[in-house]
């Protein structure tokens, strides 16, 4: 402020963050078109950071609810193993059973040319059926457990990733709130200031012109006494 001239408002005050050396934020007007800019700067790690985390989300999130080429073969190779398995370890116990059989009624009868052996036979028959089906469901739902599980892991990355993007987004607005903050307070002190001496300013003014009057008013009446 010059000597004697009345004060001028004060210009917004800019307002940084910074860590180190680095600029981290900062909120400034802008002297061409008068908005306030608030600005982040993230250093090029996170901006990379953020980046191969969106890029992951976009790849999960196009590809949910589909199975690879690679991840349907290799869970149909399962569940094949599976019924496999299953069908080796119930024909363990079947073969023995139905040559149990035969060598009972051979021994009572003699032959096996007997309705009571055909009969008994008829229902290890069925009961194998019935059981070569209930393993083919189970390595179904086995197959099915493996993909839901597979959708579980994707889903639980997907959150994971999302959780890392809130907390870069909380970050991005902290570093904006400091400057913000900064700049708002300084801001304020600065109106206050401008405010205090522009009422000093104009009390001297005031008074000057009161004194001035008074001068005046003054020589006007030593005049007329003379």
């Amino acid at each position: 402020m010059g000597r004697g001239s009345e004060p001028k408002p004060p210009s917004y005050a800019s307002g940084e963050l910074r860590y180190g050396d680095a600029l981290l934020g900062k909120t400034y007007r802008d002297p061409q078109t008068g908005n306030l800019v608030n600005q982040y700067t993230p250093d090029p790690f996170e901006e990379q950071r953020r980046a191969l985390v969106q890029s992951k989300m976009n790849d999960i999130i196009s590809n949910f609810g589909t199975v690879s080429p690679s991840k349907a073969s290799m869970y149909d190779a399962l569940e094949k193993n599976f019924i496999t398995d299953a069908t080796q370890k119930y024909m363990q116990e079947y073969l023995p059973t139905v040559q149990s059989l035969k060598e009972d009624i051979a021994s009572r009868f003699g032959t096996l040319n007997s309705s009571n052996f055909l009969d008994r036979l008829d229902s290890l028959e069925n009961n194998k059926s019935n059981a070569f089906a209930d393993i083919i469901n189970k390595g179904l739902s086995y197959k099915n457990e493996l993909i839901n599980q597979d959708e579980s892991s994707r889903l639980n990355q997907l959150k994971a990733l999302s959780a890392i993007l809130s907390q870069d987004n909380g970050n991005l607005i902290d570093a904006l709130n400091v400057p913000m903050s900064s700049a708002k307070n300084m801001s304020e002190f600065l109106n206050q200031q401008y405010v205090e001496q522009l009422k000093t300013y104009r009390a001297q003014q005031q008074a000057k012109s009161e004194l001035m009057g008074k001068l005046i008013s003054g020589a006007f009446k030593v005049g007329a006494a003379l």
